[in-house]
């Protein structure tokens, strides 16, 4: 199978390798990719908690001063409350960001090729495991 070394997935693992050596093997290349993506969830999960305190604590502070955490007797819910502000802001800006990307991007259909995804499935159907070329 051939990868291409500007695909997403191929960028994904090499940001997380510490060294040069890439798998050679297809089902290794889709542990490593699997693995990698389970590893990101994992910090971003942390990187959310961390902002507990750095985002959450003094939005809940600027809502102490205009009186609204005064109808919520729970901290966490005030908490929930400022998580979801900046979650919305996160998120327009991502819708914004995608209509314009899609307006400058969106003019001819791409030809697809075969998935990284659909070649382990095949593979796996087969029980081989092709070698990996980079291109």
């Amino acid at each position: 199978m051939v990868i291409n070394k500007s695909s997403w997935h191929y960028r994904f693992i090499k940001l997380g390798k510490s060294g040069n050596r890439m798998p050679n093997t297809l089902c290794e290349y889709v542990r490593t990719l699997t693995f990698s993506c389970i590893m990101a969830c994992v910090g971003v999960l942390v990187v959310i908690a961390l902002s507990w305190f750095m985002l959450v604590l003094p939005v809940q502070f600027w809502l102490m001063q205009f009186g609204v955490m005064e109808y919520v007797k729970d901290e966490f819910v005030g908490g929930v409350i400022a998580h979801g502000i900046w979650v919305f802001c996160f998120i327009c800006t991502g819708v914004v960001k995608y209509i314009e990307w899609r307006d400058a991007n969106h003019t001819k259909k791409p030809t697809r090729k075969p998935t990284v995804i659909g070649a382990y499935f095949k593979a796996k159907k087969e029980k081989i495991c092709p070698i990996v070329e980079y291109q």
